[in-house]
């Protein structure tokens, strides 16, 4: 039986640039492929009315998915994760299968079948290093879990090793044999959480060294653009709104057609407005931090 190919986002809250950011994701996506065979699309998603205009498999995520992934809303980076693994569920993916994950900040103006082709039985995607846990200093959120042995779910023992590297997840890209270590990053997520940690990235360093026990992680940062950082995302959000008021009511193909064209450089005056506001808010923090003594 031939191998599947799926394409995935998980979003969730009520920012329209989300869900925005998935559809043209998925479009410049596909106006990028190279090929017959295009991937199938699956959104998982708590406003599947983004979507319903589009020909791709949509999940729901219930309120009661949302509290439990989230644990009682005290951590929704963890939605992503049981996200995933719902996914797998649901799409029924088997060993042979690929699935890649993308962030809803990210498009592409090159060839996209590197990401489904780079992924092999030994070989995952994420987005790339960012730093190792027992590089950072003491005052890093991380100091808490290091030279410490952590008591697993399944009986098992966690210990950061000089190893141990956090990537960054706005990519993911595995086999369907790969999907048991969501499970092992959850366990991870949850008892380093109970044992004190409360970084944000949790989730991406207990993937990151969920997937390298097994196989090795390849960066895929060189293939992807996104607006992540304020200033680009203030600037994205425009370009977005823009996109889809002018081409929202096209067809399908129609508006991957429009993507190939559209750019998300900002000009000078923007740059220059991003860099106004960093200042400002540093000098605002430097402001507050001398009142406060």
């Amino acid at each position: 039986m031939e191998s599947k190919q799926y394409l995935t986002f998980v979003i969730y809250g009520h920012d329209l640039t989300y869900y925005q950011g998935a559809r043209f994701g998925i479009l410049s996506f596909l106006a990028n492929w190279h090929g017959k065979n295009r991937p199938q699309v699956v959104v998982l998603t708590e406003e599947t009315e983004h979507f319903d205009d589009l020909p791709i498999l949509v999940i729901p995520i219930t309120s009661e998915q949302k509290n439990d992934w989230s644990l009682g809303n005290n951590y929704h980076f963890r939605i992503k994760n049981r996200g995933l693994k719902y996914i797998s569920k649901y799409i029924n993916l088997q060993p042979e299968d690929k699935l890649v994950f993308l962030d809803t900040d990210t498009y592409f103006t090159q060839a996209t079948n590197i990401y489904f082709d780079s992924i092999t039985s030994k070989k995952a995607l994420m987005y790339f290093p960012e730093v190792k846990i027992n590089d950072l200093p003491e005052s890093n959120e991380y100091a808490i879990i290091r030279n410490k042995n952590h008591l697993l779910a399944d009986g098992s023992s966690y210990r950061v090793t000089d190893k141990s590297t956090m990537w960054a997840s706005a990519v993911i890209g595995v086999t369907g044999s790969m999907i048991n270590s969501l499970d092992y990053a959850d366990m991870l997520i949850t008892t380093l959480r109970e044992n004190g940690c409360r970084a944000h990235t949790l989730e991406q360093y207990a993937l990151s060294e969920a997937l390298s026990r097994d196989v090795e992680l390849v960066a895929a940062k060189s293939w992807l653009n996104h607006y992540s950082t304020s200033g680009r995302k203030d600037w994205g959000r425009k370009v977005l709104q823009r996109f889809f008021a002018q081409y929202g009511q096209l067809s399908f193909e129609e508006q991957i057609e429009r993507a190939k064209k559209v750019s998300f450089a900002r000009p000078l005056s923007e740059v220059i407005r991003g860099h106004i506001y960093k200042k400002k808010k540093k000098l605002l923090a430097l402001f507050k931090n001398t009142s406060s003594k």
